[in-house]
């Protein structure tokens, strides 16, 4: 190993993210905990974007069968050394085909995964071709309402991901594509989870969600199921007026109007909106007329 890529593996040990890991592996504990109580145990697993092993190794010490399927060729010899209980392979989620597969096991992990890919959409659905029983996805969200995205920029470091382009996926999104994926059950977790990226703060949005996407129907505390209406296709190219609605906060009034953009697509209007909640909320608020 080059002292490069030995330096980047560090990264995995950092404070920030053996804290993010601690947090997580809570919930991985309460859902592993869940199944055994239905007659559900989980005795094999994979864990997806396994990195050196951290959570290979818990699963292992709970006797799980564990495949741990990495991107990056040096980081998976390094898990080798850490977690010799599990077996480990190179996986290129972004670039596999379907056809080229390994068989499913009980359970797949996903934690901090999709929003370092280029197509998510496509990754939930090798993680459901992967999946017999239950998968538990965290991940970074876009703060929005819709069923939408946004493109962003990769850092470059062991921890991310293998391309310099990934796309993160609102919480809507998600569950619409887990519902698409032909998971018959999908819940959301809305407990606490003792981590500064699971809040919502005055100045700064909710950074990360947790979803359990699950062929069982199961109760476990914190977890809502979740509803996924029907996903239509709407006109998004059309033009419409929008109603916008000021209120200035300590001023003592506030104004309303109605205007007609003609050269502005409604659609447009609301990605704006949602690009600057933080700057705007709850000085605008834009809705169709």
């Amino acid at each position: 190993m080059t002292i490069v890529e030995q330096s980047s593996l560090e990264l995995f040990d950092a404070d920030n993210y053996i804290a993010i890991n601690e947090a997580r592996w809570r919930i991985v504990e309460k859902v592993v905990a869940a199944f055994d109580k239905i007659g559900k145990p989980i005795h094999s697993a994979y864990d997806l974007g396994c990195g050196p092993g951290w959570f290979s190794n818990r699963l292992a010490k709970l006797e799980i069968d564990v495949v741990g399927l990495e991107g990056r060729a040096s980081v998976v010899e390094a898990a080798k050394d850490r977690c010799p209980e599990a077996n480990f392979r190179t996986f290129d989620i972004d670039a596999i085909g379907f056809e080229s597969l390994p068989p499913a096991r009980d359970f797949c992990l996903s934690l901090g995964i999709l929003y370092h890919l280029e197509n998510p959409i496509r990754a939930i659905r090798i993680t459901r071709a992967l999946t017999k029983t239950a998968a538990l996805i965290e991940t970074m969200t876009y703060p929005a309402q819709s069923a939408i995205g946004r493109l962003v920029s990769e850092n470059r470091n062991a921890t991310q991901g293998l391309r310099d382009l990934a796309f993160i996926l609102s919480p809507s999104a998600i569950a619409q594509i887990l519902a698409s994926a032909d998971f018959k059950f999908t819940y959301m977790f809305s407990g606490d989870v003792d981590h500064q990226d699971f809040v919502s703060t005055p100045d700064r949005e909710r950074r990360r969600h947790i979803f359990l996407a699950s062929d069982e129907e199961i109760v476990i505390d914190g977890f809502d199921r979740l509803d996924v209406p029907e996903f239509k296709r709407e006109d998004y190219w059309k033009k419409c007026p929008l109603r916008v609605s000021l209120s200035l906060a300590g001023v003592g009034f506030s104004a309303t109007m109605l205007f007609r953009l003609w050269p502005v697509r409604a659609s447009m209007w609301s990605l704006l909106a949602s690009e600057h909640h933080q700057q705007m909320r709850p000085y605008v608020r834009i809705t169709r007329a």
